[in-house]
């Protein structure tokens, strides 16, 4: 089982109207000219790709145990797409300013396609799920009737991957802001200086004769999207037509001349900072219970002897 074999970006984050008059910005706007410079302050308190990935292995071996149990070989959930790479992807991607990442703009337009990465020589095959295995890891058969027992043994509610899941203390935590404690800051975009200079990049673009009220527009509009898959298994890639590629060198060359990212990110980065003092103590007992939960998941991992 793979989770998000391939990606679709079409947008990210919430637009959820900020409450209140808008907070001060801390110190002078920068000047953002690279995807690297652009960090947010509730970082710390994300869940890091390399923190899920323990979460997952450590389901996988909950599964594994519990499908033996039943005489059967389950198989692993694997962390499609669950790493830095995957990171830098939703950095250059979100509602608040479209797509941003100058470094592959000239080959990869609007990046708006992810593949997995292509499989290493040596890596292991997914063995074929057969359904009495479908069965008893999601606790239902391939037509969706509920199956509750296997080979005279009762079968967890929802399968063996939910009773894993359970052991690692619930679902995989969101990577995403949005699951932070009350759905994370706010996305400003109706900030008067995000509105402002969002105006000015929509005049930028209608004199390159692009017709866009936002980025977010821009990098969902249909030809942003329209970038193809050709090629088979390790051979796939994605290819950009040169109309795309032309909307997104300008698309970025507004935000540039206007200062576009380094406006919006500092505004951003204002809520960001009066959220996580109005969220202090949630915050807090949200990475302590995240912490417990990554700990415990690299104590499963480490005690494995079945696999």
């Amino acid at each position: 089982m793979a989770l998000a074999p391939v990606v679709l970006l079409t947008g990210c984050g919430s637009a959820t109207k900020p409450a209140g008059p808008p907070p001060a910005l801390d110190g002078p706007v920068p000047v953002v000219t690279t995807l690297d410079q652009i960090s947010r302050p509730i970082d710390p308190y994300l869940p890091k790709p390399s923190e899920v990935q323990t979460l997952i292995s450590a389901a996988n071996v909950l599964n594994a145990r519990c499908m033996a149990g039943y005489g059967l070989r389950g198989t692993d959930t694997r962390a499609t797409n669950i790493d830095e790479h995957g990171v830098q992807v939703a950095i250059a991607h979100t509602h608040l300013y479209g797509f941003f990442d100058p470094a592959i703009v000239a080959t990869d337009g609007y990046d708006a396609i992810q593949l997995p990465p292509p499989e290493e020589p040596g890596d292991p095959t997914p063995e074929p799920s057969s359904d009495t295995v479908h069965a008893v890891e999601f606790g239902r058969d391939t037509a969706g009737h509920p199956v509750t027992s296997y080979a005279g043994k009762p079968v967890p509610t929802h399968g063996c991957k939910a009773q894993a899941l359970q052991g690692i203390g619930g679902d995989l935590p969101d990577m995403a802001a949005a699951g932070l404690p009350d759905g994370g800051p706010p996305t400003p975009l109706s900030d008067p200086r995000v509105v402002a200079v969002t105006s000015e990049w929509s005049t930028c673009m209608t004199a390159k004769g692009y017709h866009f009220a936002t980025p977010y527009d821009s990098m969902t509009s249909d030809l942003a999207q329209n970038a193809q898959i050709t090629g088979t298994g390790n051979s796939r890639k994605v290819v950009h037509s040169a109309p795309e590629i032309t909307q997104a060198t300008a698309d970025l060359a507004c935000k540039q001349s206007t200062n576009f990212m380094g406006i919006v990110t500092a505004v951003q980065d204002a809520y960001d900072r009066r959220y996580i003092v109005g969220r202090g103590p949630a915050l807090t007992e949200y990475r302590r219970r995240l912490d417990e939960r990554i700990h415990a998941a690299g104590q499963i991992v480490a005690a494995c002897t079945c696999r």
